[in-house]
């Protein structure tokens, strides 16, 4: 394999360089793959086409990527058809009794999000979209809810029961297993869960913004706080709370009940002498049944709505039709960072930027540089779960030449971290993606105004 060197940190560098000052992901996303693609030609102009080819199929073929793309946009949909009805007006109308001061909105938002742990996709879509015009209402910054809504849907990161569990112990056992190990994924999970500090410190730090309204966003947020929809929506008077609430808990249940169901099936048909929940959750294909679930959501919508003559004068399908394509930038974006992550992964960015830190490792700073580079790795891939996937082998490894066994859970904590971290930094994250569109607004704001607060947290989890 060739080895690139700097030259793997170009496609990352020019991602994020042009997405800062153009604020246009997508575009930023398509320059680093190009550049990417340029290196690889190593100046063959004959082979340039072809290498570019290659890598826009690569980038727009992974079924995964498509299939959450999908769930995106069905989502974005389904929750057009409530915003168009009033559904929202009223559940805010509704709520806003008991959540009649910015601060308890503030609050619910962060407890919605936490409520929301079994999986991150779902519960920045879900919290972000369902308080976005309750904190308008209570002039709650869109950049600040976006803040609470991104960092606290980690959550699914460190609870037992979410998809990131499943995903997160499977890492580790394979990680774990060319040396011997005889404990349990979960049990090697577990003891790795009281070093997710900057997971555990941001969720504080990010309900101390909740109740307080201050954050260090503030200085950076110049976005005006506008509540439109109330002014020149006339509401039908067949919308009542069932229409947002049937809709939205339809989702949530079908997804989680679903994970549970599919994966206990896919157990069943491998003849599987084990069914518990972390063997389920490995199992289940999460991606798909959040699809189904937004499916099923949409029909169930779509049919309560005809039933009870809501938006009968509006044509449903044109409506659905087009929060779907409200979607489809931060669609695209999640299909070209899987391109970038792509050619950042032949370049050799993982590789590079975790031998570079070889020769500066010691017992006592160990944690503190995997945590570091496992967050610089995300930041240049924009995926967390790469960075988990890079690290984790790597990790281990030195941890048994080093002699220090012991410190496997703690690198394993200090690896989810890093990578959890590094996706808070950058506008082309698939996390940062997807809170922006639920916050209605741009990634690279969000990642702007947040950036400040992320960073203290960083600096207090090293």
């Amino acid at each position: 394999m060739h080895n690139y060197e700097w030259y793997s940190l170009v496609p990352a560098l020019v991602t994020i360089i042009f997405s800062m000052i153009t604020h246009r992901v997508a575009l930023s996303l398509f320059l680093g793959i190009t550049s990417g693609v340029v290196i690889i030609s190593s100046g063959n102009f004959a082979e340039l086409p072809n290498n570019f080819i290659s890598y826009m199929i690569i980038t727009f073929k992974d079924l995964e990527r498509i299939e959450i793309s999908l769930f995106i946009m069905f989502v974005g949909g389904l929750l057009e058809l409530i915003s168009v009805s009033g559904a929202y007006y009223t559940l805010a109308e509704t709520v806003s009794k008991f959540l009649n001061t910015a601060r308890r909105s503030r609050v619910a938002t962060w407890l919605i999000g936490v409520m929301m742990f079994f999986d991150d996709y779902a519960n920045v879509l879900i919290a972000g979209s369902s308080m976005k015009k309750i904190n308008a209402m209570q002039k709650v910054s869109p950049a600040l809810s976006a803040y609470i809504v991104d960092i606290v849907s980690e959550v699914a990161s460190i609870a037992l029961i979410s998809t990131w569990a499943a995903y997160e112990s499977s890492v580790i056992f394979d990680a774990y297993s060319k040396f011997g190990n005889q404990k349990s994924a979960i049990e090697l999970l577990i003891n790795s869960l009281p070093y997710h500090f900057y997971t555990f410190l941001g969720i504080f730090f990010a309900f101390l913004a909740a109740y307080s309204g201050k954050w260090l966003g503030a200085c950076l947020d110049t976005q005006k706080i506008e509540d439109k929809s109330d002014k020149k929506m006339v509401i039908d008077g067949n919308v009542r709370l069932k229409h947002v609430l049937i809709p939205i808990f339809t989702l949530i249940f079908c997804s989680f009940s679903g994970i549970f169901i599919a994966g206990s099936v896919k157990l069943k048909m491998n003849n599987a002498s084990e069914y518990g929940i972390f063997k389920i959750l490995s199992c289940a294909p999460t991606i798909e049944v959040l699809l189904v679930s937004s499916v099923i959501a949409s029909i169930i919508c779509v049919l309560i709505m005809k039933k009870d003559q809501v938006l009968h004068h509006w044509d449903f399908s044109k409506i659905y039709f087009h929060g779907m394509i409200s979607m489809f930038p931060a669609a695209l974006i999640i299909m070209l960072s899987n391109g970038l992550a792509k050619i950042s992964g032949n370049l050799g960015t993982g590789d590079f930027i975790t031998n570079g830190i070889t020769g500066m490792i010691s017992v006592t700073i160990m944690p503190a540089l995997i945590f570091i580079v496992s967050m610089a790795i995300t930041i240049a891939v924009g995926i967390s779960w790469s960075s988990m996937a890079i690290m984790m082998p790597v990790a281990f490894q030195m941890a048994f030449v080093m002699k220090v066994p012991e410190l496997i859970p703690v690198l394993s904590g200090a690896i989810i971290s890093g990578a959890i971290s590094g996706a808070h930094l950058v506008p082309f994250s698939d996390k940062s993606v997807m809170t922006a569109a639920a916050c209605k607004i741009t990634p690279a704001y969000h990642v702007k105004t947040q950036v400040l607060h992320v960073t203290v947290i960083i600096f207090s989890s090293v």
